[in-house]
Parts: structure tokens; C-alpha cells; sequence
């Protein structure tokens, strides 16, 4: 009996009579001398482009890609590393839900972040020009209420890191892969038009694409000479974004996420488990992209065994020893740096969360910041010259954004160096003093370079630690000293401690000269250049929270009308519309700031019986300690540039957005002409 003639795809759907060739007289491919252009392909108007079934893969990625038998690939490191991090028994992760003081505190921790995931089920965002704002921000607030005693009333810490792990279901880094998924290949399966309009969506909705050069990522689409991996990964990821563009918002830390995601993310893990160890900068560049979005909307676990092999590439590249390979351009080299730049900050807000000091790892930042404006961004430049006009919204405010955080996770990371090891007898104040006196002095040098923007905000966080790190936990000093925070709540200060009156009175210039600067800002002409949305709203609300707490604590022990008047001003400034957007926002610090105005109302004696006076404090304090001049002379140069609550800052008044067409993925969406871009 022969065998049956089977009719290909085309035939079968236009109902004609196939001859059973492979291919078919109807409907056969080119010969294979033909030359065929990528740019005919990429026509919209082309039917045959959008009904293309592919049906026979014979090459997952290229070779050069694929490790071979006899070499280790990234599937041995990452499994390596997942499961020393996050097998059941014995894991480092398991054992930090269990590194309380006492053993019957040792539930409480693991409970808490069980509670937490259930807490975060409103965790949403619709813009994303805010991300790097927002999170300096958080990381600024974790670190002083892992450090300070000082309980700030506006910041509620929440364990982002701790309850993504707790919450990832997944139980090894490599799910066996469907065998629908390899067959298919949605690489080789995605028409060039709808990959190039995923491509430019990218640089249109994701902060972290200025980690690639759009010029650069097209010639090598075109070349196909572009990494599989790093293209699953920019097109999974946007595609995940894709709902902003419709005015949607998208889940933070949410399992419900797990189930929205597609072919190209679960691709990527595919093409990892195949790909060779070879350390490439797009290899290092999906692995880092990856990573930022299994810690945030994927699956943590593997979102951390992506950053720690993201250390291992960029050692094989020769970032931590300075020995580069040889070929690299100028632009490659600030795209490398920019890169490294995003899993440090990221890594420095885990460590902190999760009471993690990694010091050999985060040892190595004596780097170059990244570029500080988009003038000085030589990628950014490439671009422009070659009309690719990056599409994101305020793209300058990202990069000078990126920048702020880079020097706010370095100075976080020097300062939680200082705790105490075996190896450090030094004193943890003075290494702190030194850290911030070193961090005024950069931006009295960078000042002039600088954004007014990135000015203030700088100014902003140095201010804020100068403050919250003057009031250090006691156990500070302790070689047993853990920065994890107990379950229970900071207690308020209590006036009749000394130390606490002493730092009180400290504190005050710094307290004063907060509110002078944001009054300044927002009065000036810098911040009428910047929309509301885009003002450091979060580090803005948690220094004011700071400010506001030693000045009432100073009225209380010494009632004078030029502390009273202050305290007055940062209700002024939390009740300007133009600076909060909503006013939402700002709610929690000024009820209790009016709230205290109501119960200390002002008195004809400023003098109070038994308080101390300021001529008194002054002998005690040394005030010329916070003299700008004296504030920064002679420090140790740690800061040299060329060495090396994120829910209320969510905006949820304006989480109702225009709506946009969506059908964008097809070619129907007019990018200038849309609402989007209103």
C-alpha cells in the first residue's frame, strides 16, 4: 500500500489540491540561491507574512551559541547556584527565616513575611519613568530603619525581596520544557515586522533599556548575528510590559503573574539550559535583564541565581580586574559599565532587606559611574546619529535617574560595610561620618554638572542619613550586631535619654536646612521644568518625615517660635498640590504634623521649666561640625568618581490612563499620534 500524500499547510487552508512535495509546486520555498531581503519580509501589507506557519526547525539558535559535550554550560552553574541558595534543607534562605536572636523568635520572622505576601496584593505601578526614583527611595528608607532608631511615620518597610522568595513556587532553576515550546521556536516563528515593533516597544516602556544601544541591537538583528537569548528576553519582557500601553497597571511580587507569562520569557530559560559558558556582553546583558524581571514579576529564586551568575560573567569579562577583552568600542564599554550599574543597586537593596553583607561580592564597585545625562551618554549619541530616537518618555529624567540611584547604592553599600565583622575593631559612627562627610563633598564638586534635579535630590539623601544615622541603634557597635529589624515597631524616642536629647539638638541644623532646600526647589524656576510625577516625591516625603520628627521633639523640649515656624512650613510644603500631584500622598506626615501644632499650641515664654536651652546645647555640640566648610575638608576620598515606601510613592490617584489602541502589535498603533504620548 503506498504511502499517503500529505497536502501542506498552505494548500489545506486555501482548499487546492497539493501534490505532496516537500515543498509543494503551489506553494514551495525559494531555491535555495535565492537572496531574500529581510526588508521585503518586514513589509505589513505582506499576507503570506502574517499566515507563515513554521513548521520544521532543524536549529534551536546558532551553533556558536550551543555548548558543546565536553564543556560545563549555563545550565551546571545555575542549577549549582539555585540550589545552594534554595534547596529545602539547609538552604541559605531557609536558615535566614530562621536567623532571629532567640528561638522563639525564630516562627515570628517566617510568619511575618507569610502575613507580608498577603499584605502586598495592591502593589501596582502604570508608569515606569518613575522606577528609579522611587526605588532610591526605598532603599534610602530600609537602611535607616535597619539603622536608626529613629521611627519615621510616613515609611512602612516592607519585605519586597523576602516575600518574592518566600512566595516562588517553583522547586529547581529548569522546568522540563515543553516539547511544543522547543518545536515551535517563537524566535524563527516571529514575523520581522512584529519583531521589530516589539524592538522599539522595548525602548518605549522598559527602564533598563539603557542597558542596550537600539542601533547596535537592529544591526544585529539584521545581521543575524544578535544573541537568541538576549532577544527572547526583550521580547518576553515587553510584551509582559505591554498592559502600560493601554493605561493598565501592572502586579508587583504576585504569583498571579506566573501565569500571565509567554512563550519568549519560558524560551529564554530553554535557550539558557543549551547555551555554552562563553562570556559575551549580550550574554551579559540578557542575563542581567532577565534577572530584574524573574525578582520583580517572575520567579525570585531564579531571578537571584540570574544575578549571582551575572557576577560570575562579569568577572570572565574582566570588570572586577580591569582587563577588558581586547575589540570592545567606547560604547560597548559604557553599556558593560551601565549594566554592572543595575544588578548593584539591586543587589544592595537585597542585601540590606535581607540581612545579607556579601562582601566579596560587593566589594567590587570601584567603577566609574554611569553616564551622569544623556550628553554624556555615548550609546545615547550612537542613536541619535543614526535616527534612532529613543521613543521612552522623559528618557533624559531616566538616565539622570539611573545615575542618582548608582551613587545612593554605592553610598549604601560603603555604609553597611562599616558594621562590624571580625575583622573590624573601627569605630562604625566615624566611618559612617566620614561616608556622608565625603558624600557632601562629591556633590559640592559634581554640583555644577548636574541636573538641578539630581542636585537637590543628592542633596536630599544626604541630608536624610546625616540625620536618621546620627540616632544608631545601640548594638551598632556590637560584633554581634544583626541589621535585620525585629517584627515589633521602633518606639518613639524617649526625651528623657540624654543621648537621644543630645542628638536631637545635633540634628537641628540639618533639620532646618531640609526644609529651606525643598521650599527653595519647589519655589524656584527648576521645578516648574519637571512635572509632579517626576519630582522625588517618595526620598522628598521620607526627609521631610525625618526633619519633621526632630523638630517637633525639639519644640517638645524647648518650645521656640523659629522651630515652630519651621514645623509650620513642612505642612505648607506637604499641602502644595504642585509637588505631590495627589495629595494622598503627603496625608500621613501632616495629620501628624497638625495633630501636634493642635496639641502644643504656641506659648507667650518660649522658655520651659526644666528644658534645656540652645546656649546650653551649644557648649555641649560642636555646631561647627555642620558648617559646609568644615563639613568635608580632609575626609577620606571614598567617593571618587572615577573609582569605583515604594507603595506610597505609587501613584494611585492617576492609575485611570487614556485608552489606547490594542492592537499595537500588529502595526494599528500610531505611537506619535496616541494618547499615550500626551
Amino acid at each position: 500500500m503506498s504511502k499517503r500524500k500529505i497536502s501542506c499547510s498552505s494548500c489545506r487552508s486555501k482548499k487546492l489540491k497539493c501534490d505532496g512535495g516537500n515543498p509543494c509546486e503551489r506553494f514551495g520555498r525559494p531555491p535555495k540561491n535565492a537572496v531574500v531581503n529581510k526588508f521585503i519580509l518586514a513589509r505589513p501589507d505582506n499576507a503570506r507574512c502574517r499566515e507563515f506557519i513554521f513548521e520544521h526547525v532543524s536549529n534551536l539558535s546558532p551553533t556558536r551559541y550551543l555548548k558543546d559535550n565536553q564543556s560545563q554550560g549555563l545550565d551546571y552553574y545555575l542549577t549549582y547556584l539555585y540550589n545552594q541558595q534554595f534547596l529545602p534543607e539547609g538552604s541559605k534562605f531557609a536558615k535566614l527565616l530562621n536567623s532571629s536572636t532567640s528561638p522563639q523568635e525564630r516562627p515570628m520572622r517566617s510568619k511575618t513575611i507569610l502575613k507580608k505576601t498577603h499584605r502586598q496584593l495592591d502593589l501596582q505601578i502604570d508608569d515606569l519613568a518613575q522606577y528609579f526614583s522611587w526605588m532610591s527611595a526605598d532603599i534610602s528608607a530600609i537602611m535607616a530603619q535597619r539603622l536608626s532608631r529613629l521611627r519615621l511615620s510616613y515609611y512602612n518597610c516592607i519585605e519586597f525581596v523576602a516575600t518574592a522568595l518566600n512566595s516562588d513556587p517553583s522547586t529547581s532553576f529548569f522546568e522540563p520544557p515543553s516539547s511544543a515550546l522547543v518545536l515551535s521556536n517563537p524566535l524563527n516563528s516571529l514575523p520581522p515586522h512584529q519583531a521589530l515593533r516589539l524592538i522599539d516597544y522595548f525602548f518605549h516602556i522598559h527602564p533598563y533599556s539603557i542597558m542596550i544601544n537600539k542601533t547596535m541591537l537592529l544591526q544585529a538583528y539584521w545581521t543575524d548575528t544578535a544573541d537568541p537569548i538576549l532577544l527572547s528576553v526583550i521580547y518576553g519582557t515587553t510584551l509582559f510590559l505591554s498592559p502600560i500601553l493601554e493605561g493598565e497597571q501592572l502586579l508587583l511580587w504576585r504569583k498571579e503573574n506566573l501565569n500571565n507569562r509567554n512563550p519568549f520569557l519560558d524560551y529564554a530559560h530553554v535557550l539558557l539550559s543549551k547555551a555554552s559558558a562563553e562570556a559575551t556582553l549580550s550574554r551579559y546583558q540578557a542575563v542581567v535583564l532577565l534577572g530584574l524581571f524573574e525578582i520583580t514579576f517572575g520567579y525570585a529564586k531564579k531571578g537571584t541565581s540570574l544575578f549571582a551568575l551575572s557576577y560570575m560573567i562579569a568577572e570572565k569579562l574582566g570588570l572586577f580586574n580591569n582587563t577588558l577583552p581586547p575589540g570592545l568600542t567606547p560604547v560597548e564599554k559604557e553599556l558593560l559599565l551601565i549594566t554592572f550599574w543595575a544588578v548593584f543597586q539591586c543587589t544592595v537593596r537585597g542585601c540590606v532587606e535581607l540581612v545579607q553583607i556579601p562582601r566579596v561580592t560587593l566589594g567590587h564597585q570601584l567603577h566609574p559611574y554611569p553616564p551622569m545625562n544623556v550628553r554624556e551618554s555615548l550609546s545615547y549619541q550612537l542613536d541619535i546619529q543614526n535616527g534612532n530616537n529613543r521613543a521612552f518618555r522623559h528618557y533624559d529624567y531616566i538616565v539622570e535617574t539611573f545615575y542618582i540611584q548608582s551613587v545612593i547604592a554605592k553610598t549604601c553599600c560603603m555604609i553597611i560595610f562599616t558594621l562590624p565583622h571580625e575583622a573590624d575593631n573601627e569605630t562604625v559612627e566615624q566611618e559612617i561620618q566620614h561616608i556622608l562627610n565625603n558624600l557632601y563633598g562629591f556633590i559640592q564638586r559634581k554640583q555644577q554638572q548636574m541636573s538641578k534635579l539630581q542636585a537637590f535630590t543628592l542633596e536630599l539623601f544626604h541630608y536624610f542619613f546625616a540625620i536618621t544615622l546620627l540616632f544608631l541603634k545601640r548594638t551598632l557597635g556590637s560584633k554581634h550586631f544583626k541589621i535585620q529589624q525585629p517584627p515589633s515597631s521602633l518606639p518613639r524616642l524617649d526625651l528623657s535619654d540624654p543621648e537621644n536629647v543630645r542628638c536631637i539638638y545635633q540634628a537641628l541644623p540639618n533639620a532646618m536646612a531640609i526644609i529651606n532646600k525643598t521650599n527653595d526647589f519647589l519655589n524656584s524656576n527648576s521645578a516648574s521644568l519637571y512635572q509632579p510625577g517626576l519630582l522625588p516625591r517618595g526620598l522628598m516625603l521620607t526627609t521631610l518625615d525625618a526633619a519633621s520628627i526632630v523638630l517637633m521633639n525639639h519644640y517638645t523640649l524647648e518650645p521656640t517660635p523659629i522651630v515652630r515656624q519651621y514645623i509650620e512650613t513642612i505642612d505648607v510644603i506637604l499641602s502644595r498640590r504642585d509637588a505631590w500631584k495627589t495629595l494622598d500622598i503627603s496625608e500621613v506626615a501632616k495629620l501628624e504634623i497638625q495633630t501636634f501644632l493642635q496639641n502644643h499650641m504656641p506659648q507667650s515664654d518660649s522658655s520651659s521649666i526644666g528644658s534645656p536651652s540652645m546656649d546650653m546645647m551649644s557648649s555641649l555640640i560642636p555646631f561647627d561640625l555642620f558648617d559646609p566648610a568644615t563639613l568635608w575638608m580632609n575626609p577620606i576620598d571614598l567617593l571618587q568618581d572615577n573609582t569605583f515606601d515604594i507603595t506610597s510613592c505609587l501613584d494611585s490617584s492617576a492609575l485611570t490612563t487614556a485608552t489606547i489602541d490594542t492592537n499595537w502589535l500588529n502595526g494599528e498603533f500610531d505611537l506619535l499620534n496616541s494618547n499615550f504620548m500626551q
